[in-house]
């Protein structure tokens, strides 16, 4: 599309007359691009990697030795980086990024789309600085919304909501309002997410053309709101009404993942497992889907299983830090506590992630510590926890912190936790077990359905 617009531009600009075979010459040239660029994406897509590098290589060739000046070798490049991103090839994603990079690092969209990638790997500090970069060059709406985006992932909701309110017309524009809404959603300001969300979807059923592709991620919205809550068959119907409306694509893939996530806290495993293995056919690179699969199994009761499906991680870029923290988690199932240091102690101090993730690796890693018998270390990670949280992760921390205080026979501790349990609307099968089997001193059982709980959260 970028590179169909660019042709567009130039025939808008150009004497129709004099320019008409300058303009036959540059759509047959757009169309052999177009088909080079489906070729790469098609390699990769099978993992024929070397073939779509000597494509790659032949593309960008050829347009250097064709063109005045890099804009069209740069265009393709990050066109090609976005495709490879939506089949989740972020490998691929960055050798093209980093091409563009090498032929110009005052390219305005390529410092975008490396900044977003950036972002994305938890590089919030190197993305912001491409953006003001990018910002120098020439502001723009697009720019201020990436730099809003990168702080709100970093989890500084004040900063975001600033950047975002600096943009003209803010008010008026449905991804905005959108973006600003599930900030809310995440600062535990449920109300106010509600109305924003609700207002859109109206004006969407309205036919408010503007606001049409902001509906579903509104819905999304508000299921996840009511994940929060604990409404958990109320979240699961709205998340079965958005992937039957959404069309394929990388949308889909995200909604479903979503949707897998509120199964497995309802213990609906069996559905789960047969929406996420449908979405590793269709996205067979989608390593957050087979992260998933991974801890189903283990769920299951098929630990080892579980080990043997979650594929090979090299680094922790994006969400894969996710994978380390599942094997961890199977791993305590096993009781090979001393392995599962390696994946949920010593993450936390690798992995850079919001505080919303940071409370989820700090409860990994003070179970792994419970089971260590390092009690000391355990009460430190519990209590470096956000308050925030959603209803669940909550309760896991109200159970591990019974678990302490019943190793540590803290009477006065155990009486007031109970308390807060007893107050809870909502329970939990494995919790249930875990507080049942920490009363009777089997703690070592607590452990694997603590363990359990953990995966479901993940």
């Amino acid at each position: 599309n970028n590179l169909e617009n660019l042709f567009k531009s130039k025939s808008e600009k150009s004497d129709k007359e004099y320019f008409v075979s300058q303009e036959l010459s540059d759509y047959k040239t757009y169309k052999r691009v177009e088909k080079q660029i489906e070729a790469i994406i098609s390699a990769i897509s099978v993992g024929q990697d070397e073939k779509a590098i000597k494509f790659l290589n032949d593309l960008m060739q050829m347009q250097v030795n064709t063109q005045l000046d890099n804009t069209y070798v740069l265009k393709s490049l990050c066109n090609i980086a976005k495709k490879s991103a939506d089949i989740f090839r972020f490998d691929f994603e960055s050798i093209c990024l980093k091409l563009a990079m090498d032929i110009s690092d005052s390219d305005q969209w390529v410092l975008i789309q490396y900044a977003n990638q950036l972002k994305r790997f938890g590089e919030y500090e190197k993305a912001l600085v491409m953006l003001r970069k990018a910002e120098r060059i020439e502001d723009s709406s697009v720019i201020k919304s990436s730099i809003a985006d990168v702080y709100s992932q970093k989890g500084d909701f004040i900063s975001a909501l600033k950047n975002y309110k600096d943009i003209i017309d803010w008010d008026k524009t449905p991804t905005i309002l959108t973006a600003i809404a599930d900030i809310n959603r995440r600062m535990g300001h449920f109300d106010e997410a509600e109305k924003s969300y609700e207002s859109i979807i109206q004006k969407a059923k309205l036919g408010e053309k503007e606001f049409l592709e902001s509906e579903l991620r509104s819905n999304v919205g508000l299921a996840e709101i009511l994940k929060q809550k604990g409404e958990l068959v109320k979240a699961s119907k709205i998340y079965k009404q958005v992937v039957n409306q959404c069309k394929d694509g990388i949308d889909l893939c995200h909604y479903n993942l979503g949707y897998c996530n509120v199964l497995k806290l309802m213990g609906s495993f069996d559905l789960a497992y047969e929406i996420i293995d449908d979405l590793i056919q269709k996205f067979p690179f989608a390593l957050r889907a087979k992260f998933i699969r991974g801890s189903i199994l283990g769920l299951r009761s098929k630990e080892l299983e579980g080990l043997l499906d979650l594929p090979e991680i090299d680094s922790e870029i994006w969400k894969e830090w996710i994978g380390h923290y599942i094997k961890g988690l199977i791993l305590l199932k096993l009781e090979r506590f001393e392995e599962s240091q390696n994946f949920l102690i010593e993450l936390l101090s690798k992995v850079k992630t919001s505080n919303e993730e940071k409370g989820l690796l700090r409860m990994g890693a003070a179970l792994c510590f419970i089971g260590k018998n390092n009690i000391k270390e355990a009460v430190e990670q519990l209590n470096n926890i956000s308050e925030n949280g959603s209803y669940f992760t909550k309760y896991i921390s109200l159970v591990l912190k019974l678990h302490i205080a019943t190793i540590n026979k803290d009477k006065e501790n155990i009486k007031s936790i109970n308390l807060l349990l007893s107050k809870s609307v909502h329970s939990d099968t494995d919790l249930i077990c875990a507080i049942k089997a920490i009363r009777a001193g089997d703690f070592v059982l607590a452990i694997k359905y603590e363990a359990n709980a953990l995966l479901k959260a993940a």
